[in-house]
């Protein structure tokens, strides 16, 4: 075969050994970023699911102290450490949802521009509204 033949062929076989390492990292690094947004999609969906069960329980509880305040009007002796234990479940309940919100918020992926207050990804440098640097 003629050397500039072998020559070309050689060209082609590092160039396409080259595609082909490029195109393995490439892939690699998407695989690594869709597997972290996939966990932290996970995560979010894990903590509305808590937060929603907790506002079922809270909706039980208003249910079950709207009782006792009507059959207190209407005359009936009511167990009023049930109504505080009833009271303090509530309140466990409300600083439980607060605690879920804030670790939900923690995992956004958006944070706001001190500047102008767009909403901008948290891997950007800067701000696309306003240029600011974040």
């Amino acid at each position: 075969m003629d050397q500039r033949v072998n020559d070309l062929f050689g060209k082609i076989r590092t160039s396409a050994e080259n595609l082909v390492d490029r195109t393995e990292e490439a892939a690699s690094r998407a695989a690594d970023v869709a597997g972290r947004k996939a966990s932290g999609v996970v995560e979010s969906t894990k903590l509305n699911l808590k937060i929603f069960d907790l506002n079922s329980d809270m909706d039980q509880l208003y249910r079950e102290i709207g009782k006792m305040l009507y059959d207190t009007h209407l005359g009936e002796q009511v167990d009023q450490e049930m109504v505080q234990e009833k009271l303090s479940q509530l309140d466990e309940k409300h600083e439980e949802i607060e605690r879920l919100r804030a670790k939900l918020n923690g995992l956004k992926t958006v944070h706001k521009c001190p500047v102008c207050g767009k909403e901008c990804k948290s891997d950007d440098a800067f701000c696309s509204e306003c240029g600011s640097q974040l």
